[in-house]
């Protein structure tokens, strides 16, 4: 429960406005959220951005402590501007935040539960008793069309958007 942590580690949040194409901030010393107002009308987005957001409290606090970051904000490629990063850096650092998130929305033993159901279920739906592979592929229409119907009913199921749950999939194996 997002509520529950942001209580437990004395979290606060808020709706801002944010450079294009960033989602949330971190403040470090304000132990405060923002998010960017886009995110108004999607509350999957929303909530999945603020976990990844608390994700950076919960992992990234070492850095703060030792004085190497105020806040957090990908657009820049600073921490704060207290010390440069690298591409690479600031990706491993949002995987972690990501990753933190998707466990806690979308927990590994209970995806795959539903992900079996749901997946048996549409298989019985579409193709009766014969298999067929499920498969995202950006130049193959008709797979991720096959796809979304498997990842709609999942990302709705955990309140979360599409792309969160096949990013969580994948990293399922």
């Amino acid at each position: 429960d997002l509520e529950l942590m942001m209580r437990l580690y004395k979290l606060e949040w808020q709706w801002g406005y944010l450079p294009s194409g960033q989602l949330g901030i971190f403040s470090f010393k304000e132990r405060q959220i923002t998010l960017s107002s886009t995110l108004c009308g999607d509350k999957n987005r929303m909530r999945f951005t603020l976990a990844h957001e608390i994700g950076h409290y919960v992992l990234h606090s070492d850095l703060f402590e030792s004085n190497l970051l105020a806040s957090f904000g990908e657009t820049d490629n600073t921490l704060a501007n207290r010390i440069p990063v690298s591409g690479y850096e600031l990706g491993w650092l949002e995987h972690h935040a990501n990753h933190f998130a998707a466990c806690i929305l979308m927990p590994s033993k209970t995806v795959i539960s539903q992900y079996e159901k749901f997946f048996e279920a549409y298989i019985t739906a579409c193709y009766g008793d014969k298999l067929a592979p499920i498969y995202w592929d950006d130049n193959n229409q008709a797979a991720k069309d096959n796809c979304l119907r498997l990842l709609k009913p999942l990302s709705s199921k955990f309140k979360v958007s599409v792309e969160a749950m096949k990013w969580r999939l994948k990293s399922l194996n």
